[in-house]
């Protein structure tokens, strides 16, 4: 799941420079004020009129006919905004259509998750709206994926999260919702391999308005990392991955557009282990460095103190966390690296992430609950060095109960949540998170259903909400 994820030029994986990376994870329990309040909203920054048109792109995948998925549209604006609706996979795409998003509103709907390649194309007109999805298995498959949808397409494309170890599938998801043939390669990295460039992966012709999903198992078997690298000759197309694990586990990860420098990846919820995926796509060997912060004096994380990575590899990093926690991933020099975390739950499910490329000063966080019971949870992260206060407003969905605003203050370089009692009444709601003395990150880091609503778990990445034009 990734928001506004890059902020290096794109990089096609060849001839990037030897880097650095550190890695910090933040945790604090307690650390924040609540104030709640009630009456009229007082954003700190209308979103309304920040795009009159636009569209998602949202490859979430799906399986068996038991399968099911759920798009989440947000409005956060004053007005309005309509929103066309159109299924996409290895058949015809679907009749579109169409709903409207009141303002300062949380609209669900059913879209189908029939087949591994299954997507969505969502446009919109009249306003801004955010909008990501959910997805439940069925057919014997157990778990619960979310992301963000992804807010443009793009020649390349990188997805650092697939694994092939026994007992797991990957799969990579590519959409082309267009009225023009997409023809793309695909390249896959892993720990120890040289890059496998397979001729049924050279040359791919997506059709319009079609979606594919490639198993990678089938290319390359037995490894704890598998990175995708999608380079696009003619279109454009929009990328996710998807695992499954076999007794039970669903993972989404909306793919990056580009490299970065630096990357955030919050995690919470889970049984506190985790797994950072880094894919590094140049022809120089990486060396990092890992730090590890919870609630005392910084220790190496993993044991990742001088630790290195060979050029044009995929690779798993181990990390522990308590709480709510972030991942601070930053390359020396000219590096550029692109990442995702895996995160184990308590139930039968994992969770994924891409993260964020930077903070930002106002989110929409979409629901990444499958069902009831559910407990939903946000993380919040304040990577600065000073204080943020940050409100909370709720975008109601039909059927969840009003709310009155709440404040929420987290200090310096900590990591905090939004108080669960805030989210109670509010499982199908977006929340909008303005911030005010900091830019910030936040996540939504839920589990649903089973007896305590702990059986599945995903985290799914919020949306940062864009400055109008001229802000």
């Amino acid at each position: 799941m990734r928001a506004q994820r890059h902020v290096a030029p794109a990089t096609r994986g060849r001839g990037q420079g030897l880097f650095t990376v550190a890695v910090l994870v933040v945790v604090v329990g307690g650390g924040f004020a609540l104030q709640r309040g009630v009456g009229v909203r007082t954003p700190g920054r209308a979103p309304a009129g920040t795009s009159s048109s636009g569209a998602w792109f949202c490859p979430h995948g799906g399986g068996p006919k038991e399968w099911k998925a759920t798009l989440f549209l947000a409005n956060p604006g004053d007005s309005p905004v309509a929103v066309r609706v159109t299924s996409i996979s290895v058949k015809k795409p679907g009749s579109p259509r169409s709903v409207t998003v009141p303002p300062q509103a949380t609209v669900s709907m059913p879209v189908p998750a029939k087949g591994r390649e299954a997507s969505t194309y969502v446009q919109y007109f009249g306003g801004w709206v955010a909008a990501s999805w959910v997805t439940q298995g069925g057919g014997g498959e157990i778990g619960v994926g979310a992301e963000p949808c992804a807010s443009t397409t793009a020649p390349t494309w990188f997805a650092p999260d697939g694994t092939t170890e026994k007992g797991e599938d990957a799969y990579l998801l590519v959409m082309n919702p267009f009225a023009v043939d997409a023809v793309f390669d695909v390249v896959l990295l892993t720990p120890k391999r040289a890059p496998i460039r397979s001729t049924e992966l050279t040359d791919r012709v997506l059709r319009p308005g079609k979606s594919v999903a490639f198993r990678l198992n089938a290319f390359d078997e037995g490894d704890p990392a598998v990175g995708a690298e999608v380079d696009v000759s003619l279109g454009r197309v929009a990328v996710s991955s998807m695992g499954i694990t076999r007794d039970g586990g669903i993972r989404d990860v909306i793919g990056s557009i580009e490299t970065g420098p630096r990357g955030y990846l919050p995690v919470g919820g889970g049984a506190g282990q985790s797994t950072m995926d880094l894919m590094v796509p140049g022809d120089a060997q990486a060396d990092f460095g890992a730090t590890l912060v919870s609630g005392g004096t910084p220790v190496p994380a993993g044991g990742l103190t001088e630790a290195s990575q060979n050029p044009a590899s995929a690779k798993p990093y181990p990390v522990t966390f308590s709480g709510p926690s972030s991942i601070d991933v930053v390359a020396q020099a000219d590096g550029s690296f692109a990442a995702s975390l895996r995160s184990v739950g308590v139930g039968n499910d994992d969770g994924a992430t891409a993260g964020a490329s930077a903070p930002a000063s106002d989110w929409v966080v979409l629901p990444a609950t499958a069902g009831e019971p559910a407990r939903p949870r946000i993380v919040l992260v304040n990577p600065g060095t000073t204080s943020v206060t940050l409100t909370l407003h709720a975008l109601v969905s039909v059927g969840d109960a009003p709310t009155g605003d709440a404040t929420v203050s987290i200090p310096a370089g900590s990591v905090g949540q939004v108080p669960p009692g805030f989210l109670e009444g509010l499982h199908h709601s977006a929340i909008e998170i303005h911030s005010s003395g900091g830019d910030v990150l936040a996540l939504a880091a839920s589990t649903s259903l089973g007896v305590k609503g702990l059986s599945t778990y995903a985290l799914a990445m919020g949306i940062a909400i864009p400055s109008p034009p001229g802000g």
